[in-house]
């Protein structure tokens, strides 16, 4: 039996993946705004380095946030990597128990036969070893 925390974080892995691709693209987007920007301080330098210094202390502050949000990507990469080991870990106990009750169902079955057979055996005809040379 599953705990609850199992499907928590099937659920959670789910948000999470759903979270990192949106991020993907998040920043897909950034690397192409930083390409439109150095394209136009090439096509107009000194409009585009007006604004970049008049802009700077924006600037600075969306570049830490963007670096929030790198560090909160990788940290969701990070949770989907240990969720899916605990998920995988309860996944190989569960079927480790569904083995093993199988198996000792086969087992129940099997062992009456075996417990026949080995009482069919002991009662053959069997001499006594009469050489008491090494007992």
């Amino acid at each position: 039996m599953k705990t609850r925390i199992y499907y928590h974080f099937k659920k959670s892995i789910k948000g999470r993946i759903k979270y990192m691709r949106q991020m993907e693209d998040y920043f897909t987007y950034k690397e192409l705004y930083k390409q439109t920007e150095y394209k136009l301080l090439f096509r107009l330098p000194l409009t585009t380095l007006m604004l970049w210094i008049i802009n700077l202390p924006t600037n600075i502050l969306n570049y830490l946030y963007y670096l929030k949000d790198r560090r909160d990507y990788e940290r969701a990469v990070v949770d989907v990597e240990i969720m899916k080991k605990y998920i995988d870990a309860e996944d190989k106990k569960e079927r480790l128990n569904r083995l093993k009750q199988e198996y000792s169902e086969l087992m129940d079955e099997v062992t009456p036969l075996l417990v026949k057979s080995n009482k069919h055996l002991h009662n053959g005809n069997h001499k006594k070893d009469t050489n008491d040379k090494y007992h």
